[in-house]
């Protein structure tokens, strides 16, 4: 999704002006109009729930006509409720299909349904599932639903929720699940926050009652939503370039210790012959199966302990290339300057002088 330009707040239609589901739908869409034709409004539409930041709607099960499941076996998703040109709005355009119409949208007894692509996927993998029909619980068993619209997967749970059900979601026609509070989404052409006063002012001008909160940029909802594992993130990111230093440090102190007392040597093939390019190929070549060595051995540890943090990483994999082919570069580096540098300074000393050293 396009989380640029996108503002979100969050209202409720309470009280018995807002009675039955066409009363409260004729509300959100005076609202969603007046804003619509403010300067620098692109879009605005209702949705049940915030990417990010919610649990992603109301947790039901789904089948898909001819397949029966038994009770209990059915795939467990969750539904919300938006209005037409929410994809539009959220900057998260339908990968198949079409929207809901004005008409649908009111109607509580409509009959389409628009899935997101994880839940078509699992119910019909490698089929198109447009014109194919399931069936909800929503209360009750809803009749059979025909899918119109295929959805791009949004991630509605805070980062990191386990929830098998986050990312496998359905949208219903507003008045199916008509719910009185519900999320503006709005998307403009310039700064979202800069709108946030005059989306307000039209909320107020519909109803001077209606309370709104959480308004907030999808920036600012994201950042919001994953500060405490950020900080935690760059709590044990500090620790782990520490650890990298350390180490570095650590690899490079050994081999430079390991080739000082060679020095003796280094004298002898020199006085025998040998030339500074030799004594430094020699040494370098040594320190680099040795370095080679360690790293391998520690990269296959790495992937072994590894796996046990899959639970706590967030769009990452535990054996992410990239993280290890940089470390183990930078460790191999290191072994192999740790090398060349003492090697340097030993092939430069007098083969007498390095005889004579104890």
């Amino acid at each position: 999704m396009d989380t640029e330009h996108v503002l979100t707040m969050r209202t409720s239609l309470t009280g018995s002006r807002y009675e039955g589901a066409a009363a409260r739908l004729a509300a959100f869409e005076r609202i969603a109009a007046r804003v619509e034709s403010l300067p620098g409004v692109r879009a605005a539409a209702w949705s049940l729930g915030v990417p990010g930041s919610d649990a992603g709607g109301v947790g039901t099960t789904i089948v898909a006509e001819g397949q029966p499941r038994a009770p209990g076996e059915e795939l467990a998703i969750r539904y919300l409720a938006a209005t037409p040109g929410v994809f539009r709005a959220f900057g998260a355009p339908l990968l198949a299909g079409r929207d809901f119409t004005a008409r649908e949208a009111a109607d509580s007894t409509s009959t389409h349904v628009i899935l997101g692509q994880g839940v078509a996927r699992r119910l019909w993998p490698g089929q198109d599932p447009l014109g194919k029909r399931v069936q909800l619980v929503v209360g009750e068993r809803t009749p059979w639903l025909t899918v119109v619209g295929i959805a791009p997967d949004l991630r509605y749970e805070e980062p990191g929720d386990g929830d098998p059900q986050a990312a496998l979601h359905a949208y219903l026609p507003y008045a199916r699940a008509a719910s009185g509070m519900m999320t503006l989404v709005v998307r403009t052409a310039g700064d979202p926050a800069a709108t946030a006063p005059a989306v307000r002012r039209e909320v107020r001008a519909v109803d001077p009652a209606l309370p709104v909160w959480d308004v907030r940029t999808m920036r600012e909802t994201q950042a919001y939503a994953a500060w405490n594992r950020r900080l935690m993130g760059e709590i044990f990111g500090s620790f782990g370039v520490l650890a990298l230093v350390l180490a570095t440090l650590g690899v490079y102190g050994v081999m430079a210790y390991a080739v000082s007392q060679r020095t003796r040597e280094i004298g002898i093939r020199m006085a025998l012959g040998a030339q500074a390019a030799d004594v430094l190929r020699m040494v370098v070549g040594r320190g680099a199966v040795i370095a080679a060595a360690g790293v391998g051995a520690g990269l296959l540890g790495a992937f072994a302990v590894s796996r046990v943090m899959r639970g706590i990483l967030f769009g990452v994999q535990p054996g992410d290339p990239l993280t290890f082919g940089a470390v183990a570069a930078l460790l191999l580096a290191t072994a192999l300057l740790a090398s060349w540098l003492p090697a340097r300074r030993a092939a430069r000393v007098d083969p007498l002088t390095a005889l004579r050293t104890e």
